[in-house]
């Protein structure tokens, strides 16, 4: 099964006031407690024709971490996923 990578904007705040998802165990639920609306704006297949991240970032970005992401190089990630998308 192939995953997805996208390009999303943030539409409103973060709430902990939503329902839990379809088919979504209620560790993953807890774990995964707050909540953004999103717009989605672009996404391609996360396979070997993906842009990858080490590409235009030099930095890895490991689970539950956050970086600031340089403007320019934003637009460059956003550009390369919305050309690889059907």
């Amino acid at each position: 099964m192939v995953g997805y990578v996208g390009v999303v904007e943030v539409i409103g705040p973060a709430t902990r006031d939503f329902d839990a998802l379809v088919n979504c165990a209620r560790e993953m639920h807890e774990q995964f407690s707050w909540h953004m609306p999103v717009r989605l704006i672009s996404k391609c297949a996360a396979d070997q024709v993906a842009p990858r991240l080490a590409d235009f970032h030099n930095k890895r970005i490991g689970e539950g971490s956050y970086q600031s992401i340089e403007e320019e190089k934003a637009i460059r990630i956003i550009d390369a996923i919305t050309a690889s998308a059907p």
